[in-house]
């Protein structure tokens, strides 16, 4: 079977990933928040990242070991709700989560250019922070 070839869309999305991630893990200094382990590393979405508009916010993700994000707030929701109110505080979980119920508006290819733009300088600035 051919694998399909990838949008420009696709493409800019799987962009605006990797740099998230690169961010997150500067952000979060490699090291899982919930256990300070330093292996397996996954970004770990509170709001699923199907939901475009939180898929790239910095509130509502975290750097988590593997085994923490699958096996333990896959799992357990309800704990993870719990963590994150304790890291961001409960007016900002409750603001990720209407987000989820109410935000409909579509993303373009110009949203995720402007995005990717975006997610790039604070990129730049966080590796700039570490270095000063």
């Amino acid at each position: 079977m051919l694998k399909s070839k990838k949008t420009d869309r696709q493409k800019l999305i799987k962009q605006c990933d990797d740099i998230f991630r690169k961010a997150l893990l500067e952000r979060d200094n490699y090291t899982c928040q919930y256990s300070g382990k330093k292996d397996n590393l996954n970004v770990s979405h509170y709001i699923s990242r199907e939901n475009k508009h939180l898929r790239w916010n910095f509130e509502n993700c975290h750097i988590l070991n593997g085994g923490v994000h699958l096996f333990l707030f896959h799992r357990r929701p309800h704990l993870y709700r719990e963590w994150l109110i304790r890291k961001i505080g409960l007016e900002k979980v409750e603001w990720l989560e209407m987000q989820d119920r109410i935000y409909c508006k579509p993303i373009y290819t110009s949203d995720l250019k402007a995005l990717k733009v975006d997610l790039l300088s604070k990129l730049v600035y966080m590796k700039k922070e570490k270095c000063d």
